[in-house]
């Protein structure tokens, strides 16, 4: 239980780092916090959420739209 508290406290510093990076428009940050945010999910058997952050990563990366995938990850 220890284990998920602090899963759930780093996923939501994340979550709020992405804000932050999207409303600055900077999508290097945002691919790489889609990056760490995709690992820890898929770590805790989040797959929605891992694949989620995947789409985050992948569309920063490429400069694609972003504020639907933000919106669903929150």
């Amino acid at each position: 239980i220890e284990t998920l508290g602090l899963f759930i406290d780093m996923t939501q510093t994340l979550i709020d780092k992405i804000h932050i990076a999207l409303e600055n428009n900077n999508t290097n940050e945002l691919a790489e916090l889609g990056y760490s945010l995709k690992g820890g999910a898929r770590s805790a058997c989040l797959n929605k959420l891992g694949d989620l952050a995947s789409q985050l990563q992948e569309h920063a990366e490429q400069n694609k739209p972003l504020r639907n995938i933000v919106t669903d990850i929150s």
